[in-house]
């Protein structure tokens, strides 16, 4: 039986991948703080998680961060319609919780 702490043991394996991702949902977290950079942020941890299935040696801050910037302008542009309704529901949302919604049975107000 193979050791259960050598590097190419299921369990190491495992608990290789398990931080791997838990580091890129941290790195996730933290770059989309400022809203609008959630595209780019999103865009950055679905490359880096493709190029992990993919088998692929790499370093996953350094890669998060070049797929980050190098995706930022298109991912941003693509993310900022929707955050335009952002400040209107923000608005209508209170009025919501005061009144409350009526909804019947088929849908209608």
């Amino acid at each position: 039986m193979k050791n259960i702490f050598s590097p190419d043991s299921f369990l190491m394996k495992a608990l290789t991948l398990f931080f791997d991702i838990m580091y890129l949902n941290a790195l996730f977290i933290i770059c989309s703080l400022p809203v609008f950079t959630i595209g780019a942020s999103a865009t950055a941890l679905y490359s880096v998680l493709f190029k992990r299935i993919r088998g692929e040696e790499f370093k996953i801050g350094k890669t998060y961060f070049a797929e980050f910037k190098s995706n930022f302008k298109q991912a941003t542009l693509f993310w900022i319609p929707y955050l335009l309704p952002v400040p209107r529901v923000h608005r209508a949302f209170p009025y919501c919780l005061r009144h409350g919604t009526r909804i019947s049975a088929d849908g209608t107000l």
